[in-house]
């Protein structure tokens, strides 16, 4: 019958994460509000009418817990990748 009709389960928690998240948020938990920007594009080439390639990047600046982490952090992420479209629906 899956977790429905059995009593709830019993969290065990080991000393070690424990300590540590009790060192970083005494009260329990954190909250944090953090402004960001980014911006991003991408590419299509085209090799034929159903198949090409996808090149597309993203890149992100971000400050998380301001009075944990000493720096802030940029992301970039790149994907390149094959597309194909099937059927009827592509432009001749």
């Amino acid at each position: 019958m899956g977790q429905f009709g059995s009593a709830p389960r019993r969290i065990r928690r080991t000393p070690f994460p424990t300590a540590i998240v009790q060192q970083l948020a005494p009260s329990g938990s954190k909250l944090d509000w953090t402004g960001f920007y980014g911006f991003g594009g991408g590419m299509d080439y085209s090799a034929t009418r159903h198949v090409g390639l996808r090149i597309q990047a993203d890149f992100v600046h971000d400050h998380l817990f301001n009075d944990l982490l000493k720096d802030s952090r940029n992301t970039l992420h790149v994907s390149i990748g094959p597309y194909f479209h099937f059927g009827r629906n592509v432009v001749r």
